[in-house]
This record gives structure tokens, C-alpha cells and sequence, in this order.
């Protein structure tokens, strides 16, 4: 019997409940309790007033690994550090958790006994991390560039937030790839915009209800924003994922019809509020005033787009062209288009006629004279009297 007089939660049942065909550096293989309730720190087998207990295997190799990727240029470490850091004694009692990490790919461990983490890509900073980015023009998983450099997971989504790369959540599997932008296509937005640093609410002269969408990106000097999505008073990290902005920084889609947004965006508001506070990189002034751009053409061409696109014809140059020309886009009624000539398929005996006809050869008069009688005598005159006497010695 146990404390709670359970048989289900003897300590045999519970062996054989938590141990995994996992592998060495998740801690299969050596009877560490890695998963189930054992892993969230619950015990069944210990008093309820029992505060306290022993980090399993798996868990310090945690410790290690969040101490190793927060090592500054991923500098290598040795145990002695990581035990100073982390509380983990890799070469004495620890050495479980220490043979788990030589068989953990994230981790290299050198022959002088330095431990140093790993990371799929390798990226400096920033710049770097964009240059990767762009030469996967296959695309990339967000969740495996977090690791390269520390910081990298606040450059990545200012980069998205910005779109500097295009960002797509995968359907299957439920993960965001990044993928290269190529040439950027920024929109002037009407009339101008003012804020100050530290405000999330932009004063500007015309509306933009009709060129802007919530969750859009918006750019004011050097500083990208989102358009608010906040459905709620509380601070972003405290909103619903109903609030969440896109992924993409333009839509034509509304973020959702039902939600009631606590900040006001409507058609005749000046004002233009954003998910996040504007902060300027001009250190000289704390405050922006001038025009504002978002990506791609504004949402009032969009509508209009979808509205006509079904009348404009698409296999039909020549109607395309009088479309256009009585809409006075184009100053010529005539298309102006050279037509490449037609193959003409020829019959076979058209081929044979072709092939049979006798080609014009030139004919080689004997007995000619140099008509050119300031040659006579110099080089080139005997050349060409020497050809004359013998046309078969060069061909003729």
C-alpha cells in the first residue's frame, strides 16, 4: 500500500508507466522519469505537504542547455562553470546528465573538456541572419533560426513586423517559414501623420480607414508598426489570439468581423492607432511628422481590383488594348505589336525540290589577265598570276 492506499500507484506502476524508447540525451535509456507527471515536477509517490524535490536528468540537461545558448557569442564553458551557473556537477554526480549532452547534437564538447552549444544555422547578428534567410529561397522554419545568435527571436520579428521577409504559417504543421521578399513595393499613404515616442496613437490629416487594414504593417520615418487589433484594455502579451496580428504585413481579409477592437479605427477618425508603442532611431528628436508608407498598393486599388478584374479580358490582346485605349491609358488605337512570322510547314516534296536545287557556282575564266597593270611587278600581282596559271594549287 501506499500514502493514498491506491494499488494502481505503487512504485512499480510507476516505472513502467514513465519509461520511454527515447533517446540517450532525452534521457531514455537510463531509467530517468522524463515524461508523464514526473516531468512537470508532480509526484504521486511523495506527501502533498512535500515543497521540494530533485531535478530528474532531463531537467538539469535543460538548465545546461538554456545556460549555454545564453553564453555571450556562444563562448564554450567548462564544468566547472556550468556548475557555478547551473548547480549541475557534470563530472561527479551529475555524470548522467554529462553523458547525455555528448549524445545531445545541440552540444559540442571539445577534447579539452569545453562544452559549447550548437545551433542548425549559423548567423552573427542581424544582417547576417537576413543574408540566410534570403539564400533559402525554399524557405525556412522561424523556430529554428530562435537559437543562432542571442536576440535573434527580437530581430526576426522586427523583420516581419517590417517585412524585410515574408512569413507563412505551414497548414500541416503548424509552423511559420520564412521566406526571402526580393524588391520591396512601398505605398505613399495620404495626407501626413504626427506622433511622439512612447504614443500608440498617430494624429493624421486625412482618414486612412480605406488604405489601411488592422494588422497591417505601417512605416513612419525608420520605425514599422502594426495597425491595433487589441480587442481589450489589458497589455498585448494579455490579449487573445483572436488579437494577434498576421503573419503577413498586408491582407485583404479583416482580421475578424466579430471582435470589438478597443481602439477606434473608422472611416472618419484622424487618428490611426498601432499594437505597439512608436519609438524613434533618431536620437536628435523625439518625435515624427511627415508621410507614411505600408507594402503593396492601398486597400481602396485593391477593392477596385477585385471589383473590375472578371471585365477585363485576359486571352484577347487586341480588346485589352481598345479597353485601354478608351479609357485613355495608351494613345494609339493600333497595338503596335510585330507579329512573328508563321512557320509554314512544308510537304515532303517541297523538301526534296529544296534539297535538289542546283546551287549558283562562279564561274573560273582561263586564260585571264591582270587588268590591273599597276600591279605588275609587286607581290601581290605575281600572287595572282601564279593563281591564274595554277586555280587547282589554291582552289579554284
Amino acid at each position: 500500500k501506499n500514502d493514498f492506499d491506491f494499488e494502481f500507484l505503487k512504485p512499480t506502476h510507476k516505472e513502467s508507466s514513465v519509461k520511454r524508447d527515447l533517446p540517450s540525451w532525452m534521457g531514455g535509456g537510463h531509467g530517468t522519469a522524463v515524461g508523464g507527471s514526473a516531468r512537470h515536477g508532480i509526484s504521486f509517490l511523495t506527501s502533498p505537504l512535500q515543497q521540494t524535490r530533485e531535478k530528474s536528468g532531463a531537467e538539469k540537461q535543460a538548465d545546461v542547455l538554456e545556460y549555454l545558448k545564453e553564453r555571450p557569442e556562444r563562448k564554450p564553458v567548462s564544468a566547472e562553470e556550468i556548475l557555478a551557473a547551473v548547480g549541475v556537477d557534470l563530472i561527479g554526480k551529475d555524470i548522467e546528465v554529462n553523458n547525455m549532452l555528448i549524445a545531445n547534437p545541440k552540444v559540442d564538447i571539445s577534447k579539452d573538456g569545453l562544452y559549447m552549444y550548437l545551433s542548425k544555422y549559423v548567423a552573427e547578428n542581424r544582417k547576417a541572419l537576413l543574408n540566410l534567410i534570403e539564400r533559402c529561397t525554399s524557405g525556412v522554419s522561424r523556430n529554428e533560426l530562435y537559437d543562432t545568435f542571442e536576440g535573434a527571436r527580437t530581430d526576426i520579428d522586427d523583420m516581419i513586423k517590417g517585412g524585410e521577409v515574408i512569413a507563412i504559417k505551414h497548414r500541416e504543421f503548424s509552423t511559420v517559414l520564412l521566406y526571402p521578399r526580393g524588391a520591396t513595393f512601398l505605398t505613399r499613404l495620404s495626407g501626413k501623420v504626427s506622433i511622439t515616442n512612447g504614443s500608440r496613437i498617430a494624429k493624421t490629416t486625412h482618414p486612412l480607414y480605406h488604405e489601411l487594414k488592422r494588422g497591417e504593417a505601417v512605416k513612419f520615418g525608420d520605425f514599422w508598426a502594426r495597425v491595433s487589433c487589441e480587442v481589450s484594455t489589458n497589455t498585448i502579451d494579455k490579449q487573445p489570439a483572436r488579437a494577434a496580428v498576421p503573419e503577413s504585413v498586408s491582407t485583404d481579409k479583416e482580421i475578424n468581423l466579430r471582435n470589438v477592437h478597443a481602439q477606434n479605427f473608422s472611416p472618419d477618425e484622424l487618428t490611426l492607432p498601432l499594437q505597439t508603442p512608436f519609438w524613434s532611431k533618431d536620437k536628435r528628436s523625439d518625435r515624427y511628422s511627415g508621410v507614411a508608407y505600408r507594402h503593396g498598393c492601398s486597400q481602396r486599388v485593391r477593392k477596385l481590383w477585385h471589383e473590375t478584374s472578371q471585365q477585363v479580358p485576359k486571352d484577347d490582346e487586341q480588346a485589352l488594348h481598345k479597353m485601354l485605349f478608351q479609357a485613355g491609358l495608351v494613345t494609339s488605337s493600333q497595338t503596335g505589336l510585330i507579329r512573328p512570322k508563321r512557320f509554314v510547314q512544308l510537304t515532303p516534296e517541297q523538301r526534296d525540290s529544296q534539297r535538289t536545287k542546283k546551287k549558283r557556282r562562279m564561274a573560273v575564266v582561263n586564260n585571264a589577265r591582270i587588268t590591273n597593270d599597276h600591279l605588275e611587278g609587286t607581290a601581290i600581282g605575281m600572287l595572282m598570276e601564279e593563281a591564274r596559271m595554277n586555280p587547282e594549287k589554291f582552289g579554284l
